[in-house]
């Protein structure tokens, strides 16, 4: 029927990503496609092996409040998905049960994908530190990914 649209789930609060923070080079934009969250599997190179459950209910708790604010970034292997970027915002939406989530979906070799992957676990590690140094109160050491 042309015009009807699909009912919005509540569960999945509208898209307010900022693109720019998506997109960091001069290529054409890589696709941006929903994907079932049962299609996507965690990545063979990730080397977090450690996700503090109480900062994955926050994010759960922002994501459920202002939505995904930047996709994950995935490639396409066979007929699934392998995460590249975005383990925690991954989790985050199962466990708010969302069915789908939207997806940057890149064609990059194995080592680029396990680059990415480095590269954003580093830059994690790095912004836990600096938080866990902002909190003077408390006395910190390097977690464990």
């Amino acid at each position: 029927m042309q015009g009807s649209r699909e009912p919005c789930t509540p569960a999945t609060p509208p898209k307010q990503y900022n693109l720019s923070m998506v997109e960091s080079s001069s290529c054409p934009p890589p696709s941006i496609e929903q994907l079932r969250l049962e299609q996507i599997f965690n990545s063979p190179h990730q080397m977090r092996k450690h996700f503090d459950p109480a900062t994955l209910r926050d994010l759960a708790n922002s994501m459920k409040v202002e939505g995904l604010i930047q996709p994950i970034t995935v490639r396409k292997v066979g007929n699934a998905y392998e995460l590249v970027v975005g383990e925690r915002r991954l989790r985050a939406a199962q466990m708010l049960g969302w069915p789908t989530i939207d997806a940057r979906v890149i064609d990059i070799s194995d080592e680029d994908a396990a680059i990415k992957g480095l590269i954003e676990t580093s830059s994690a590690l790095i912004s836990l530190l600096l938080k866990k140094r902002a909190d003077t109160s408390s006395s910190w050491s390097l977690p464990i990914i």
